[in-house]
Order: C-alpha cells, then sequence, then structure tokens
C-alpha cells in the first residue's frame, strides 16, 4: 500500500511539473504572439518578447522551430539582421521543409550575398 502511494505521489508531483511548465510556455508563446501581431509595438517591448523567447528556450521541445520563428521576427523588426539570419538559418537546419524561413532567407541576402540568395 505504501508503495503504491509513493508511486502516485511522484507521478503527481511530475504532472505537476510538466503543467507549470506549459503554462509558463503559453505565457510566453501568447506574449510573442500579442508583439508579433502588434505593428505599433515600440523597441522595447519587441526586445522584450525576444529576450522571453530566448530565455524560454522550452516553446517546442521537439524542435525548438517556434521559439526561433519569433527570434528570427522580432531580430528583423529590431533591424537586427544578421542576427534574424542566423535564427532563421538554425530553423531550417531544424526544419528544412519551412517554405517561408527560406524565402526569408533569400530576402535578407539579396543585397549582401546575391549567389546565396
Amino acid at each position: 500500500m505504501t508503495l503504491q502511494r509513493a508511486a502516485v505521489l511522484v507521478v503527481s508531483v511530475l504532472a505537476i511539473a510538466w503543467l507549470a511548465v506549459s503554462y509558463g510556455n503559453a505565457r510566453v508563446i501568447r506574449h510573442a504572439q500579442v508583439v508579433a501581431a502588434d505593428r505599433g509595438a515600440t523597441p522595447a517591448e519587441i526586445s522584450a518578447a525576444l529576450d522571453d523567447v530566448r530565455d524560454s528556450g522550452t516553446l517546442d521541445p521537439s524542435t525548438g522551430a517556434e521559439a526561433l520563428s519569433y527570434e528570427a521576427s522580432f531580430e528583423i523588426r529590431l533591424n537586427h539582421l544578421d542576427e534574424a539570419r542566423r535564427a532563421l538559418e538554425e530553423l531550417v537546419r531544424r526544419e528544412p521543409d519551412t517554405p517561408e524561413a527560406w524565402f526569408l532567407i533569400a530576402e535578407l541576402n539579396r543585397q549582401s550575398d546575391p549567389a546565396r540568395s
């Protein structure tokens, strides 16, 4: 009987931890979505959302594609094109079937490296 209670306790603690992480990820995702959709967002708001996305690290535990997508988007809006390019290149390494990322890489390279574009 005691072993069963211990097992239930361990499973419960793990479930609560998973729910807490999921809730935190949902908050970060929502914040990123709101800032990404707000064309009037200030550079400070975009930077804060970018920091949240970078710090979360678990938005998409399988590949991290969602975090990289928001990171690239925010870097472009902040005119940090080299950082955006790096995020997009990492994104296509992890998920090569992402046409939007390939298109943005081509656009970012059009002026600086036409052959690569």
